[in-house]
């Protein structure tokens, strides 16, 4: 078991380490994640084409 979750403590710095571990991993997972979809929809196609409804 690791240190930082331990019921007998573990110094600070160990679990600041973890917690900027586990939150740069979510971040990353994250933008991998929007990535992989946005190609995903580019591959698969669109069942209509794109309409600019700004420039009407």
């Amino acid at each position: 078991m690791l240190k930082a979750y331990s019921s007998h403590g573990g110094d600070a710095e160990e679990r600041l380490f973890i917690m900027w571990n586990v939150f740069v991993f979510a971040i990353l997972s994250g933008m991998v994640g929007l990535i992989a979809y946005e190609i995903f929809q580019e591959v698969g196609g669109s069942s209509a084409p794109l309409h600019d409804r700004y420039h009407e």
